[in-house]
């Protein structure tokens, strides 16, 4: 594997350690089914979207993926404490 795929994968492992830490453990799809939380997902679906208009790649992704996700995180609180 070359340096920078390998740089990138450890990256993307920090992420969910830091992520699986204080986020979410699963999420419920449109099907019903639960499963495993996955920022990977959301990262991809963001870098789909950005290669498309030409704006970013997937180190950017990444990085909106990580905001989406504290922002849901601050938010979920937020709506929790308050019921």
């Amino acid at each position: 594997m070359p340096a920078k795929e390998e740089k990138q994968q450890s990256q993307l492992s920090l992420e969910k350690k830091y992520l699986a830490r204080e986020s979410f453990d699963s999420v419920k799809k449109r099907t019903g089914e639960v499963v495993k939380f996955d920022i990977d997902k959301i990262a991809v679906a963001i870098c789909k979207a950005g290669e498309a208009t030409g704006e970013f790649d997937m180190t950017i992704a990444r990085r909106l993926a990580r905001k989406v996700v504290d922002f849901l995180d601050r938010h979920l609180m937020q709506s929790t404490f308050q019921r």
